[in-house]
Protein backbone atom coordinates (compact mmCIF):
# COMPACT_ATOMS: atom_id res chain seq x y z
CA UNK A 1 0.00 0.00 0.00
CA UNK A 2 1.10 3.45 -0.84
CA UNK A 3 1.50 5.20 2.05
CA UNK A 4 0.71 8.47 0.72
CA UNK A 5 -3.23 6.49 0.10
CA UNK A 6 -4.74 7.51 3.55
CA UNK A 7 -7.67 5.52 4.28
CA UNK A 8 -6.95 3.13 1.30
CA UNK A 9 -7.53 0.03 3.42
CA UNK A 10 -10.76 1.16 4.77
CA UNK A 11 -12.25 1.99 0.88
CA UNK A 12 -10.61 -1.40 -0.21
CA UNK A 13 -12.56 -2.52 2.87
CA UNK A 14 -16.02 -1.30 1.49
CA UNK A 15 -15.11 -2.52 -1.83
CA UNK A 16 -14.84 -5.77 -0.45
CA UNK A 17 -17.59 -5.84 1.95
CA UNK A 18 -19.93 -4.81 -0.85
CA UNK A 19 -18.47 -7.61 -3.16
CA UNK A 20 -19.06 -10.22 -0.31
CA UNK A 21 -15.35 -10.61 0.13
CA UNK A 22 -15.90 -10.54 3.98
CA UNK A 23 -12.37 -12.22 4.79
CA UNK A 24 -10.63 -9.66 2.87
CA UNK A 25 -12.18 -6.74 4.07
CA UNK A 26 -11.87 -7.38 7.61
CA UNK A 27 -8.21 -7.48 7.20
CA UNK A 28 -8.56 -4.20 5.15
CA UNK A 29 -10.92 -2.83 7.99
CA UNK A 30 -8.59 -4.25 10.44
CA UNK A 31 -5.37 -2.48 8.97
CA UNK A 32 -7.47 0.84 8.58
CA UNK A 33 -8.22 0.64 12.65
CA UNK A 34 -4.08 1.03 12.93
CA UNK A 35 -3.14 3.01 10.12
CA UNK A 36 -1.15 6.12 10.96
CA UNK A 37 -2.11 9.72 10.40
CA UNK A 38 -5.90 7.94 9.90
CA UNK A 39 -8.68 10.42 10.32
CA UNK A 40 -10.64 9.40 14.03
CA UNK A 41 -13.68 9.70 12.31
CA UNK A 42 -12.24 6.78 9.33
CA UNK A 43 -11.11 4.54 12.36
CA UNK A 44 -14.53 4.60 13.92
CA UNK A 45 -16.24 3.92 10.68
CA UNK A 46 -14.09 0.78 10.11
CA UNK A 47 -14.98 -0.28 13.59
CA UNK A 48 -18.41 -0.34 12.68
CA UNK A 49 -18.14 -2.15 9.24
CA UNK A 50 -16.25 -4.94 10.92
CA UNK A 51 -19.16 -5.02 13.73
CA UNK A 52 -21.26 -5.24 10.87
CA UNK A 53 -19.48 -8.13 8.86
CA UNK A 54 -18.71 -10.16 12.03
CA UNK A 55 -22.19 -10.03 13.02
CA UNK A 56 -23.38 -11.11 9.69
CA UNK A 57 -21.07 -13.94 9.68
CA UNK A 58 -22.06 -14.85 12.93
CA UNK A 59 -18.84 -13.72 14.96
CA UNK A 60 -21.18 -12.61 17.42
CA UNK A 61 -18.61 -12.08 20.01
CA UNK A 62 -16.12 -10.24 17.93
CA UNK A 63 -19.01 -7.89 16.65
CA UNK A 64 -19.95 -7.11 19.94
CA UNK A 65 -16.26 -5.96 20.50
CA UNK A 66 -16.19 -4.07 16.97
CA UNK A 67 -19.20 -2.08 18.07
CA UNK A 68 -18.26 -1.20 21.62
CA UNK A 69 -15.04 0.17 20.16
CA UNK A 70 -16.88 2.15 17.63
CA UNK A 71 -19.29 3.28 20.48
CA UNK A 72 -16.28 4.26 22.71
CA UNK A 73 -14.74 6.32 19.84
CA UNK A 74 -17.63 8.46 18.98
CA UNK A 75 -18.44 8.95 23.21
CA UNK A 76 -14.78 10.41 23.26
CA UNK A 77 -15.46 12.39 19.91
CA UNK A 78 -18.80 13.79 21.65
CA UNK A 79 -16.75 14.59 24.67
CA UNK A 80 -14.32 16.33 22.81
CA UNK A 81 -17.04 18.06 20.94
CA UNK A 82 -18.60 19.17 24.20
CA UNK A 83 -15.33 20.25 25.77
CA UNK A 84 -14.42 22.48 22.92
CA UNK A 85 -17.69 24.11 22.75
CA UNK A 86 -17.63 24.88 27.03
CA UNK A 87 -13.81 26.61 26.42
CA UNK A 88 -15.41 28.32 23.15
CA UNK A 89 -18.61 29.35 25.32
CA UNK A 90 -16.03 30.20 28.29
CA UNK A 91 -13.79 32.40 26.34
CA UNK A 92 -16.58 34.61 24.96
CA UNK A 93 -18.04 34.98 28.18
CA UNK A 94 -15.01 36.27 29.42
CA UNK A 95 -14.22 39.00 26.96
CA UNK A 96 -15.50 42.14 27.31
CA UNK A 97 -18.29 42.96 24.91
CA UNK A 98 -17.63 46.26 22.82
CA UNK A 99 -20.85 48.51 21.95
CA UNK A 100 -21.55 48.22 18.47
CA UNK A 101 -19.98 51.25 16.16
CA UNK A 102 -22.61 54.29 16.73
CA UNK A 103 -23.45 55.16 12.91
CA UNK A 104 -22.05 58.21 11.58
CA UNK A 105 -24.35 60.82 9.06
CA UNK A 106 -22.34 61.64 6.44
Amino acid sequence: MRPGLLHADYNLGRAEQLLGNYAAAIRHFERATTAPRSAPEVVGQAWYQLGIIYRRLHRLDEAQKALAMFQKLKDAEAEESRQSLSKYKNKQSSEPSEPPPVPQNP
